[in-house]
């Protein structure tokens, strides 16, 4: 009972000498947000801890690293973002337009893939160099970037409905693009009018560009197989639920997505080996991470871009009724 009236009294006090009033809590309330504050530390120095033992060689093998990177990778937002979601639902009330700006926007990532593994084997200026065998690796995979396929990879996209003959030999590159002409036929547009000009797609693009020029060979070769490949397949997940649910293509029109999905993981485990090759320093591990993250962030700008370019799309849209409405009521 003292102890509460001598709080007020406190307030009474600092308002009759003019000093701004502060809000003074109970010792409770106080204990109580202390004892947060300290739960959300802990959880912090825990994850940190956790951090510096996965990027110790002494600690932990590369093995473990390589899934450290992974499981960072997929509890990201960049492979479970609010736009994924709402394209995979049918969440926007425009979902042919949403579904060729989202691939009408990624091809700009896609048309710089090989460059990007380019990088990855011209070494880097601290002169990390691609070895031989993981230059091979790396040249084995942008052959399959020319559709080149294996006979088990066949019986798999036979199984799952695909003319594998339309695809046998098709470089990934012009199945994307038979794909985006598909979805843009659904528009009905004789053109679809996009400021292509620093668009979410090309900025994703530059983006990556930019992260991988920095980074060593080891970290780009993270942050490319950990970042970005190994989520493909989750990501192009969502949009095939989309297509499934809200167009009427057939699978063979957007064949570029089910075959990443089902059969081209080379790309994420074949850098993921190099990865657990490489990562056999401290320093090296923390710069794989590094990149990962980079790009990681990267991806979710992109979905942040996108998403925010829907909502300003269907506001304009709206106000486009709103006055047509107006006008209408006036004549």
């Amino acid at each position: 009972m003292i102890r509460g009236l001598f709080f007020v009294l406190l307030i009474a006090l600092s308002g009759i000498a003019g000093k701004p009033r502060t809000l003074i809590l109970s010792p409770k309330y106080v204990k109580f947000n202390h004892r947060n504050y300290s739960i959300r530390t802990t959880e912090s120095n825990r994850a940190t801890k956790h951090e510096e033992l996965m990027i110790d060689p002494l600690a932990t093998s590369s093995e473990d690293f390589v899934e450290y990177l992974r499981k960072e990778a997929m509890s990201h937002d960049a492979v479970s973002h609010q736009y994924l979601k709402l394209v995979s639902s049918g969440g926007f009330p425009h979902m042919h337009e949403v579904l060729f700006a989202f691939v009408d926007e990624y091809r700009h990532y896609g048309k710089r893939f090989t460059q990007y593994v380019g990088m990855l084997m011209e070494g880097d200026a601290n002169g990390h160099q691609c070895d031989q065998e993981h230059k091979e690796l790396l040249e084995h995979d942008l052959k399959a970037e020319e559709g080149v396929l294996e006979d088990d990879e066949k019986e798999i996209l036979e199984r799952v409905g695909l003319n594998v003959a339309l695809l046998d030999g098709v470089p990934h590159r012009q199945l994307f693009q038979q794909m985006r002409e598909n979805i843009y036929k659904l528009l009905n547009k004789d053109s679809f009018n996009r400021n292509t000009n620093n668009s979410p797609g090309m900025q994703f693009a530059d983006d990556i560009a930019n992260i991988l020029q920095k980074g060593s060979f080891p970290a780009r070769v993270a942050g490319i197989g950990l970042g970005i490949e190994s989520m493909v397949p989750t990501i192009y997940t969502y949009l095939v639920r989309a297509i499934e649910n809200f167009t009427p293509l057939e699978a063979d029109e957007y064949a570029f997505l089910l075959l990443h999905i089902y059969v081209d993981e080379g790309h994420g485990a074949t850098m993921e080996g190099i990865v657990q090759d490489l990562a056999l320093t401290t320093k090296v591990r923390r710069e794989m991470l590094s990149t990962t993250r980079a790009i990681l962030d990267a991806r979710v700008r992109l979905w942040d871009n996108l998403l925010l370019s829907v909502h300003d799309k269907e506001r304009n849209f709206d106000n486009s009724l709103k006055q047509n409405a107006r006008t209408l009521y006036v004549s």
